[in-house]
């Protein structure tokens, strides 16, 4: 099984000064779509190991392998989420048009 399917996506850096909701939301839409992505790649290689016909233990070491990785790839994305929601929480309210829902 390659582990190229989970090939690293690089994170943008963080920008210096934001000063308004909005102009996070780029950032926090990049991050978000990696996570998708990564999460649909890891469903894919999931399902082709589910329908691999190899020994169970071998089909076993695989999927711990590939939960490991997942995981490290993860990490980076959901990091960096949690501090654009930290950055939008700490905006001032003044001057923002926020949506309510």
């Amino acid at each position: 099984m390659s582990s190229a399917i989970l090939a690293a996506q690089t994170l943008a850096p963080p920008p210096q000064a934001l000063a308004y909701q909005e102009d996070l939301l780029p950032e926090m839409q990049q991050v978000l779509a990696a996570l998708a992505n990564l999460e649909v790649r890891i469903g894919i290689e999931r399902e082709c190991l589910d329908n691999w016909s190899g020994r169970e233990t071998l089909k076993a070491y695989v999927l711990a392998e590939l939960e490991q990785e997942y995981r490290a790839k993860r990490e980076p994305y959901v990091v960096r989420l949690t501090e654009l929601k930290q950055q939008i929480a700490t905006l001032p309210l003044c001057g923002v048009n926020r949506v309510v829902h």
